[in-house]
């Protein structure tokens, strides 16, 4: 489970007011998980890898930028799970061979 941030603590994060955040929110610049309304430290840092000015972007590179990271780590979560149906397979037929053996 990744971190969670409040908005003061982005806001702290960020060296900006917390109502900045909260018009940030509003101006769908960032978008707080739908269910705790707190920011993933990996959406946090993804924006700050990238170096998205938020005061001067538009709203819609940012909802680009969203949905690609959504699809990321939807290719992400399926190639994890590949590998490990790859390593129990693997594991399974070691076990396998060295009842063979």
């Amino acid at each position: 489970m990744h971190e969670m941030l409040t908005q003061t603590d982005l806001a702290k994060r960020w060296g900006v007011d917390r109502k900045t955040i909260t018009n940030w929110i509003a101006e769908k610049k960032i978008k707080p998980n739908k269910v705790t309304n707190m920011f993933p430290s990996d959406y946090i840092e993804a924006i700050e890898r990238e170096g998205i000015d938020i005061n001067t972007v538009s709203v819609f590179a940012l909802r680009a930028r969203d949905r690609r990271i959504e699809r990321l780590e939807n290719e992400n979560a399926m190639l994890k799970s590949t590998l490990y149906q790859m390593a129990v397979t693997a594991n399974e037929v070691a076990a396998k061979l060295a009842r063979q053996a």
